[in-house]
């Protein structure tokens, strides 16, 4: 995972250079903030059903800023530093963590008024002293998919679904016998909805 987030960093660095190197030469940047409708999930199938019930997704925000550029009228790339705060509500407490997230996504416009977003993200993790779940990481990836709606030159809505592929800790549920076991697996995930407000055509 260190070897991970290395490159993550390395990334975002060149993107930022490459951005700043680009600046007046068909590159858009903008502001932007929602909500996230957030919860975590685990693959154990198992234990999936038994957490419906104790385990609800949790309404949260995300602002942050973002940087377009366009190679075509069909394609381009899009990148984003977010803040971000994603949980659930776990039976009677809420549990939640703070994401520094900086999302790279291409942009498909097959429309003028829509555009399709698909890419990686990479989140540097604060843990809430509130959480209730062993989060044994400080960096988590996921996949994005989304879409975006041109209301105007200037305002975007958007929605994009975030799902992490890789792991972010452990969560204990206690079993009918009365043993306590340890579930792994334990991934984010969430569905933001966001306006963005870009400056420049």
């Amino acid at each position: 995972m260190k070897g991970i987030t290395s490159f993550w960093i390395q990334a975002v660095i060149l993107f930022v250079l490459a951005g700043c190197s680009a600046m007046g030469q068909g590159v858009r940047f903008g502001v932007k903030g929602g909500v996230n409708v957030s919860d975590f999930y685990v693959r154990t199938n198992a234990y999936n059903g038994a957490l419906k019930n104790v385990w609800k997704p949790l309404v949260l925000s995300n602002i942050g800023v973002a940087a377009e550029k366009r190679f075509s009228t069909l394609l381009g790339l899009q990148g984003e530093v977010l803040y971000t705060i994603n949980g659930s509500n776990l039976q009677f407490s809420k549990s939640y963590a703070h994401f520094l997230s900086i999302p790279i996504v291409l942009n498909i416009r097959p429309a003028k008024w829509l555009v399709l977003e698909v890419g990686p993200q990479g989140s540097f993790i604060y843990k809430s002293k509130k959480s209730v779940l062993f989060i044994n990481t400080d960096f988590d990836l996921s996949a994005v998919i989304g879409c975006r709606i041109q209301a105007s030159s200037s305002l975007d809505i958007g929605l994009r679904f975030v799902q992490g592929i890789a792991p972010l800790g452990l969560f204990s549920i206690a079993e009918n016998n009365g043993n306590i076991k340890n579930v792994h697996d334990f991934y984010n995930r969430n569905l933001q909805l966001s306006a963005s407000y870009w400056f420049g055509k």
